[in-house]
C-alpha cells in the first residue's frame, strides 16, 4: 500500500537529470551580485527611511541604524558557490 519501487534505470536517469540541472542553474547564479553592492546609495537612503518605521528583521522591534550597524552584518563569500550547499 503506498510504495513505490525504482528499477536501477529510472534512479539512474533521476541522478543524470538531477547533474544536467545543477549544471544550468550553477553558472547563472555565480553571476550574481548583491543589491547592496551595485545600488549602495538607494540601499542606504532606504534603510535611513526605515529606521523607526519599520520592523527589524533580525531581532525584535523596530528597525534602528545602530542595531544593524553592529558586527552582525550579514557576509556573503563569494568562494565556491554549490547549490548543494544551501
Amino acid at each position: 500500500t503506498g510504495t513505490i519501487f525504482w528499477a536501477a534505470a529510472e534512479t539512474g536517469k533521476s541522478k543524470s537529470a538531477a547533474k544536467r540541472q545543477q549544471a544550468l542553474i550553477s553558472a547563472p547564479v555565480q553571476k550574481i551580485v548583491p543589491v547592496a553592492r551595485t545600488s549602495a546609495e538607494s540601499v542606504e537612503k532606504l534603510r535611513q527611511w526605515a529606521a523607526g518605521r519599520c520592523l527589524s528583521a533580525d531581532r525584535p522591534g523596530v528597525y534602528t541604524p545602530a542595531a544593524a550597524s553592529g558586527t552582525s552584518r550579514r557576509r556573503v563569500s563569494r568562494g565556491s558557490i554549490d547549490p548543494r550547499h544551501n
